[in-house]
């Protein structure tokens, strides 16, 4: 099987906690990189990102840059 052909999108991700004992959040935003495959069957869903895991990646993670298999323009309806 040949490795499939990546690229990765930068995210930001909310690591906030509030540590035990106490009642003050820690805040703080992480930067990350997401390494992206258009085909699905070559997504690990874990450790990269396709189209078809996309919503579950969304729970996590805020992408700063346009995913590969979004349109780039508008459309009127």
């Amino acid at each position: 099987m040949t490795k499939p052909k990546t690229a990765s999108v930068s995210a930001l991700m909310d690591c906030s906690h509030t540590s035990p004992g106490t009642t003050v959040p820690d805040h703080r935003i992480e930067d990350a990189e997401i390494l992206v495959v258009i085909d699905p069957v070559q997504c690990t869903h874990t450790e990269t990102m396709c189209p078809d895991c996309t919503s579950t990646w969304r729970n996590d993670f805020l992408f700063t840059q346009r995913l590969p298999w979004e349109h780039s323009g508008t459309t009127d309806t």
